[in-house]
């Protein structure tokens, strides 16, 4: 089992609520058979910037737990507690979009 932590590249696309701090913002990610994951969660998560231009790019940390020749397998709840809008956790990307 891998154990290495890392970042998924995803397009910020929606702030859903900018009433407070932090402010929520909707993004996603497409996997390795090509279907798109949307979550809606805080912007610090995946972004540094304290404000963001939409859309942009912003980095969603992760748990790699296989690796395949193409792809790998990432749990998307450590260290941030992350799950899709489908309450999904576990997929399975392109090596092309996720940073070691």
């Amino acid at each position: 089992m891998n154990d290495t932590l890392a970042d998924v590249r995803v397009d910020i696309t929606d702030i859903t609520d900018d009433s407070g701090y932090p402010t929520f913002v909707r993004f996603a990610f497409t996997d390795i058979e090509g279907k798109r994951h949307f979550f809606v969660d805080k912007l610090p998560i995946i972004s540094a910037e304290y404000e963001v231009q939409l859309p942009c790019e912003g980095a969603l940390r992760c748990h790699i737990i296989a690796e395949k020749p193409d792809s790998y397998v990432i749990d998307t709840t450590f260290p941030d507690f992350v799950d899709s809008e489908d309450e999904q956790y576990i997929f399975e990307l392109p090596k092309g979009i996720v940073e070691r």
